[in-house]
């Protein structure tokens, strides 16, 4: 019962990481629009702006866009559309040709990275550390290898808490008027060495 705990407490924890790390990314994305705003079309700044509202949405919920319980049907079905259309009898190739629950994120929030491929990429191994966590430790064949998925669950945890703190530092940089920045980084650094 206790080990059941723990185990259900980590779950939790991790998702809490998700849950801050994504509202992180929208404050960056939203502050990258913001600095941006006179460079853009109206067109792109009304995408930009429902990426950066889907990005809180994904907040909110990371376990919608990501779990395998709620996306795994949908990527099956993309999967075996795109093999009867082009005749593959190989299912896991027609699963790597359509988009895996990461893929449609990212086409979602693409428009909230305006000018900012840095901020872009880190939302990406972000969100793919949230993926293979969720699909490693829901995996059918967790219980025959519980090592190996193991490890692979606990190297993606890290990865989430690590990229969270990242965006979440990044964050309030961002929300700090740039005369303040480099106050703020030093207060910053000097916190976290503290603990």
């Amino acid at each position: 019962m206790q080990n059941e705990n723990a185990h259900d407490s980590m779950i939790n924890n991790v998702y809490d990481m998700m849950q801050i790390g994504f509202s992180a990314f929208q404050v960056l994305a939203g502050t990258n629009l913001k600095k941006n705003w006179k460079k853009i079309g109206r067109i792109q700044r009304g995408k930009a702006m429902v990426a950066v509202d889907f990005i809180g949405k994904i907040s909110d919920a990371p376990a919608n866009y990501f779990s395998r319980a709620a996306t795994e049907s949908d990527w099956c079905f993309r999967a075996s559309e795109y093999a009867r259309a082009n005749g593959l009898t190989d299912m896991s190739a027609a699963f790597n040709k359509v988009s895996d629950p990461k893929a449609v994120v990212l086409e979602r929030a693409n428009d909230a990275f305006v000018a900012d491929g840095e901020l872009k990429n880190d939302f990406y191994w972000f969100c793919d550390a949230v993926q293979n966590w969720e699909y490693n430790r829901t995996n059918p064949w967790n219980y025959k290898y519980k090592m190996s998925y193991g490890l692979m669950v606990k190297n993606y945890q890290d990865k989430i808490i690590e990229r969270a703190n990242k965006a979440v530092y990044a964050s309030k940089i961002a929300r700090t008027s740039p005369i303040f920045r480099p106050i703020k980084r030093m207060l910053l650094n000097w916190s976290s060495r503290q603990h």
